[in-house]
């Protein structure tokens, strides 16, 4: 994903943000300072991590600006007031919510004692045993098995 695009999703939900990264750099995946890789993008708000920060592999990390200088030379700053809160809105700009498209595979296997609720996504090889309760916009992926007597809530992923 290109710096850009987050850039934009970040001001979009009224961030500011200052960095030297160039819009055209890719960003892969979002991660924690530990386990950053080259592409990553991580945050530090926690001085109890600064060994984490100065070693940190990541590509950029959300930083408040007295922490800046700390960082290691391949790892660019993005200086924010908070750099939890810019982390947090990344995570869904990476991984944005699931929604049920209302979709039941033939691969599957209903119980007719199981109650189904509206607008539900069972994907290949789901088996769902009797007196099983499904809630509304429940996703439940390929190979799941839900046994006798479960209660599935509302707005759940089962994967």
């Amino acid at each position: 994903m290109k710096f850009v695009k987050l850039k934009e999703f970040l001001m979009n939900n009224k961030l500011i943000i200052k960095t030297s990264l160039s819009d055209d750099v890719e960003l892969n995946s979002i991660n924690s300072l530990l386990n950053a890789q080259s592409n990553d993008l991580t945050f530090f708000n926690d001085k109890r991590l600064i060994h984490n920060l100065k070693t940190t592999k990541a590509k950029a990390c959300f930083v408040s600006v007295n922490f800046v200088n700390l960082l290691p030379k391949s790892c660019y700053a993005i200086v924010v007031d908070d750099p939890y809160e810019a982390f947090a809105y990344s995570t869904n700009f990476f991984y944005p919510k699931r929604e049920s498209q209302n979709k039941i595979s033939q691969l599957s296997s209903i119980s007719k004692d199981a109650i189904l609720e509206k607008n539900i996504d069972i994907g290949n090889f789901v088996n769902i045993y009797k007196n099983s309760e499904i809630g509304q916009n429940v996703i439940i992926d390929d190979n799941v098995i839900i046994k006798n007597d479960c209660k599935i809530g509302d707005n759940t992923i089962i994967q």
